[in-house]
């Protein structure tokens, strides 16, 4: 199945994205009555959660319309209501077609109806593109154009690598996330990992905050903070880097899931996602409580492609004896300079960026870009001997994306322009002190808060 744009899809999606930059997340005006989104997460096989915050109490409805080729009939909504009198409402569409294109609204008394659109998770490999970003925090003016550039991608999902907010506790910076992000949230599914300034300690009410706005289903010990998604020929492991994963429960998990990706997918692509990872050149440097608990022998063992990271504010990718890995913590938080000279660094740039992903049967592709458009880095991971799990056929609009052209491709080392200068965390975040230092009283402290506050959450209810 080629994967050049469809003149239908085409048209679909470049309408969609230019209505999207036209309004600007910074800009766009909210719908009345509506707090907070649309926003989808959870996305499955026929399923998709669609999640949103009225301003006062009251039901929502959802309806989804499959978007078919011009001439054929609109087919009859999927409708699903939540009647509960509730500021926050999270409804599970299912039975959706699986790989369709669908369109959808939300409405109730006293609220705006409001719309996005989605793909939905396909039953078998069809090309498809998602974005790794993190680090929003701080710079709103760099978030809002990092999030415009993205609204322009036409991605099936985003993946958030922690730090989306400065401070978790406070419930103005989330108001201004979920604006800032609103054009993005309500038309790409959002996979989220759990940052140190959500977690902030040693306050409830970060975790808190975090788990009331994310869902996922709860398939680990502390769900909401560390999670799995599969979509088509790719898996991730979704971590919490504060955790304790050297505990025999955590590290059950774990590699029981890495284990289970291995035997039901050997050629899949293996990604794990947490905000501070095992590699940085950056200020905040390696996380050692991640070397000290063996995890890069574990994911060596079950062939992990890459491990993806933030909370260095800065782009970084490289490898050490085989496991590849990823810094991209620039989609808004204030730039830091590289501090440590590592010998597994392939490429490092202090620069606001996102990273675009493009998944074939065989092939992901990784383009850095600047929020003008301009490339930072590119390249891809192969798996030569991937199944050949393409349908013979498809069904409902065809999957494409806008083409955006790209400047020359830099060379292999991306150096360092000239940017806002560093900002310190000073935040007190687990695991660094104010110097830029490890700190490990404070990485111990966060191992207990955040197993605290995930068993006294697990069972939690949206309100």
């Amino acid at each position: 199945m080629s994967d050049r744009p469809s003149t239908l899809r085409q048209r679909l999606v470049t309408s969609v994205c230019a209505a999207a930059v036209a309004l600007g997340p910074a800009t766009a005006a909210a719908e009345e009555g509506v707090r907070k989104g649309p926003w989808l997460m959870a996305p499955r096989v026929g399923g998709i959660t669609v999640m949103i915050e009225r301003q006062h109490p009251g039901p929502v409805t959802v309806r989804a319309w499959e978007l078919v080729p011009a001439g054929e009939a609109e087919p009859q909504p999927i409708t699903v209501s939540d009647p509960a009198a509730a500021t926050l409402h999270e409804l599970r569409l299912a039975g959706l077609t699986p790989g369709g294109r669908y369109r959808y609204e939300v409405s109730g008394p006293d609220i705006e109806t409001t719309r996005g659109t989605f793909n939905t998770m396909p039953d078998a490999f069809v090309p498809f593109r998602f974005v790794l970003y993190g680090d929003t925090r701080s710079d709103h003016r760099s978030h809002a154009s990092t999030m415009r550039a993205i609204a322009r991608e036409g991605a099936d999902f985003v993946v958030h690598t922690g730090d989306l907010v400065g401070d978790g506790r406070r419930e103005d910076q989330w108001q201004r996330f979920f604006t800032i992000e609103r054009d993005v949230l309500r038309n790409a599914a959002w996979v989220p990992v759990v940052g140190n300034h959500e977690l902030h300690r040693p306050s409830r009410v970060g975790i808190e905050n975090f788990r009331r706005y994310v869902h996922c289903e709860e398939d680990s010990p502390r769900p909401e903070l560390d999670y799995t998604l599969r979509y088509g020929n790719v898996r991730m492991i979704m971590a919490n880097a504060f955790d304790n994963w050297a505990a025999p429960r955590m590290r059950a998990w774990l590699d029981g899931q890495l284990t289970r990706a291995r035997a039901e997918g050997p050629e899949d692509f293996l990604l794990v996602v947490l905000h501070w990872g095992m590699h940085s050149s950056g200020p905040h440097g390696e996380n050692g409580n991640l070397r000290s608990a063996g995890l890069a022998d574990v994911f060596r063992r079950h062939r992990v492609d890459m491990v993806i990271a933030g909370h260095d504010h800065v782009y970084e990718r490289g490898e050490e004896r085989g496991l590849r890995y990823m810094v991209t913590g620039g989609s808004g938080a204030p730039l830091y300079k590289h501090t440590t000279t590592r010998p597994y660094t392939q490429v490092f740039a202090r620069q606001h960026h996102y990273v675009r992903v493009d998944v074939e049967r065989d092939t992901l592709s990784f383009v850095a870009l600047r929020p003008d458009g301009s490339v930072l880095d590119r390249f891809s991971v192969r798996h030569p001997n991937a199944r050949a799990r393409v349908r013979a056929t498809t069904t409902g609009v065809a999957r494409s994306w806008p083409v955006l052209e790209d400047p020359p491709e830099p060379s292999h080392r991306v150096t360092t322009v000239t940017a806002p200068p560093p900002q310190s965390c000073l935040c007190g975040a687990p695991g660094l002190g104010r110097s830029g230092t490890a700190d490990a009283r404070g990485t111990t402290l966060a191992l207990g808060l955040s197993a605290g506050l995930a068993l006294a959450f697990s069972r939690r209810r949206k309100r």
